[in-house]
């Protein structure tokens, strides 16, 4: 009988053991997001890719004034380190079409890319996330030809 309940006492503190949150890496990232020195259209997208492990990426949609948070959800694991980052314009709506279903549609006059910022081969833009921390990350992009950068 003794040894039933040290038994159930070590299955019992062994489990809450591994009740934890057992998430690890940056807490997140935030900041504001410029094209051609004006705050990004609510919708525009940022993606955050690591460089030397593809697969782990993360996504944010900026928000009013150019402005985008990102915060690590609970029980999620980020790894640390450089990060290279994409920004892709919202050029696409979805509306209700004439039978009621829904339709993705252009947006009239919006760009189709940033250019090099859209594409994660070519983009100059990175970031080195720390574990534990939010780091604050403002991003200023140029669609002119030869001006760039961060």
């Amino acid at each position: 009988m003794l040894v039933n309940r040290l038994g159930w006492r070590l299955v019992l503190c062994l489990g809450l053991l591994g009740c934890g949150d057992a998430s690890h890496g940056p807490s997140g990232v935030e900041g504001t997001v410029l094209v051609d020195s004006q705050p990004a259209p609510k919708g525009t997208v940022i993606c955050f890719q690591h460089q030397t492990a593809p697969s782990e990426n993360f996504t944010v949609v900026v928000e009013d004034e150019g402005n985008y948070k990102f915060r690590r959800p609970p029980g999620v694991s980020i790894e640390p380190g450089n990060y290279v980052v994409v920004v892709r314009p919202l050029n696409r709506t979805t509306t209700t079409g004439d039978h009621g279903l829904p339709i993705d549609v252009p947006i009239p006059g919006a760009p189709q890319s940033y250019g090099r910022y859209s594409n994660a081969d070519e983009s100059d833009l990175h970031v080195e996330l720390a574990e534990g921390a939010v780091q604050p990350f403002d991003i200023q992009i140029s669609t002119m030809a030869t001006a760039g950068s961060r």
